[in-house]
């Protein structure tokens, strides 16, 4: 579920990337990161309950940031003024920052 949540997400932030010129990449690495991880076999023997719990989040956090980067790079895309573009690309920019710091705080 996380893990099929986390790809949605980079696909959606690589389409951001090519169709706003809005620089995601350091973000977008961080899901390949993220990806690679997630790949890798484990042998998990520990709270099957807590893990599942951790995945939900995961995917839930995902699903969320995927949505508002979506919504984000709609607005740069119909912004009427220059500087409602410039805002809205603005928004677009700092969002993957921001998501980091609302999971970690």
């Amino acid at each position: 579920m996380a893990y099929i949540a986390i790809t949605c997400l980079r696909s959606t932030v690589q389409q951001s990337m090519q169709v706003t010129g809005c620089n995601l990449q350091s973000f977008y690495e961080k899901l390949e990161s993220l990806i690679a991880i997630m790949e890798k076999p484990y042998n998990i023997k520990g709270d099957v309950v807590a893990l599942a719990s951790l995945e939900a989040q995961i995917a839930e956090i995902a699903c969320r940031a995927e949505d508002e980067v979506d919504s984000k790079s709609i607005e740069v895309l119909h912004a009427k003024t220059n500087s409602l573009r410039g805002k809205a690309f603005w928004k677009l920019c700092c969002f993957p920052e921001q998501a980091i710091e609302h999971i970690v705080g």
